[in-house]
């Protein structure tokens, strides 16, 4: 297999610039917003998903950090396809507590608005 490289310069002006930071911005709001973050307005359909994302009703208290089983529901990828993305380095790293070891909830968030890039 032969790899392609591809450089693309772009110019954009800086009006155009402002607008495309102004979708980004917007869309982000709209990201957060369906996920229950920045808005404290949930509708019946995101309370129903939200509870899918814990495979039932969620905990009371969101905690900061999340075991392998929570952050695979987050994910929604199975505890094999976790742990081969942490190895691969493809995911935010794990804090260790002793031999316990957790994800933060809002990097793994983070992580997936941004686009799930490498770590």
């Amino acid at each position: 297999m032969s790899k392609i490289e591809v450089k693309l310069l772009v110019t954009i002006e800086e009006d155009s610039i402002d607008a495309i930071a102004e979708q980004i911005v917007k869309s982000l709001h709209r990201k957060l917003a369906t996920i229950g973050i920045g808005t404290s307005e949930r509708t019946p359909s995101k309370e129903a998903s939200r509870h899918a994302n814990y495979g039932g009703t969620p905990p009371e208290d969101e905690s900061l950090l999340v075991d392998s089983k929570q952050a695979c529901k987050l994910l929604k990828i199975s505890e094999r396809k976790l742990w081969q993305m942490w190895n691969s380095g493809l995911m935010p790293k794990p804090t260790k507590i002793g031999r316990v070891v957790r994800w933060s909830r809002q990097a793994l968030i983070e992580w997936i608005l941004a686009g799930c890039p490498p770590q």
